[in-house]
């Protein structure tokens, strides 16, 4: 049996505040909520939080919120985002290998780096 919400646990008063939150900030600062509900005498954790916030996004995308579907589409551009910076990172290392490469080939007297040199 799936456990129940810690969130059931709010006010009336302190959801709809939570929701209102939550939308405000685009779904997203979870630590900030979690903070604010511990400061309010909740005990609910991070993760808790974090799985209801992305079911309200869901619940608020189905019944039209311009709000929570340009959130998705915030939340899938971060991700690409984060992906190009990864490759690019990679082939920046990789970059850097072959720079050493080719110095350690100019040192050992193999091969010019220079285009001058070959000339």
């Amino acid at each position: 049996m799936a456990m129940r919400s810690a969130i059931r646990k709010l006010s009336k008063t302190d959801l709809s505040e939570l929701h209102q939150r939550l939308r405000d900030t685009w779904y997203s600062d979870v630590d900030d909520h979690t903070a604010w509900l511990k400061g309010k005498g909740y005990d609910i954790s991070r993760s808790s939080l974090h799985r209801y916030m992305l079911r309200l996004r869901e619940t608020d995308k189905e019944s039209g919120s311009e709000q929570a579907a340009i959130a998705a589409s915030r939340a899938d551009s971060k991700q690409r985002k984060r992906q190009l910076l990864e490759r690019l990172g990679a082939l920046r290392v990789e970059e850097l290998r072959i720079l050493e490469q080719l110095v350690a080939l100019e040192e050992a007297g193999t091969i010019p780096l220079s285009p001058a040199a070959n000339g």
